[in-house]
């Protein structure tokens, strides 16, 4: 079955604060880690435990989240 944006499982989307807690550095670490990777990456992807995450905006509201890439 396929499955929409909307229907991702909590696990795979995360917020900046979760992502920080994640990777076990500061929200201004991981905000400079954001920036770093925009030069490379439209949109940025940060990587954690040998996956990537993708940050873009919010499918379900306000600001910026992270969304595993499949």
């Amino acid at each position: 079955t396929t499955q929409s944006k909307e229907a991702l499982p909590k696990s795979m989307v995360l917020n900046r604060a979760q992502m920080a807690e994640k990777l076990g550095i500061s929200d201004s670490t991981l905000y400079k880690r954001i920036s770093q990777a925009k030069e490379e990456f439209d949109p940025p992807v940060i990587e954690c435990d040998g996956q990537k995450w993708q940050y873009i905006d919010n499918p379900k509201g306000k600001g910026k989240v992270f969304r595993i890439q499949t």
